[in-house]
């Protein structure tokens, strides 16, 4: 399931999605946005939307695997890490 939207709608769907799958599925869910940037006449636009802070929320609600795709990079997932371990 593909989820898009910026802010607090994101924050909404995504949480949305999750418990729908794990409702519906009964197996762990997987969460890996983008960075939230647009693409526009062949160029990225904006500023990334990749908020960590999110992690933990869509981890209690189903996630068991939890990324980034693209744009997403090494000090995102190692922020990443941090926040779903507590450090």
């Amino acid at each position: 399931m593909c989820v898009r939207g910026r802010g607090e709608l994101l924050r909404s769907r995504v949480l949305d999605a999750l418990g729908l799958v794990a409702e519906v599925t009964a197996r762990p869910a997987v969460a890996y946005p983008n960075s939230g940037e647009d693409w526009a006449a062949g160029s990225v636009v904006g500023d990334s939307a990749y908020d960590v802070s999110l992690a933990p929320a869509w981890n209690r609600a189903g996630a068991a695997y939890i990324g980034g795709c693209c744009r997403v990079g090494p000090r995102d997932i190692a922020a990443l890490a941090a926040a779903v371990n507590g450090a």
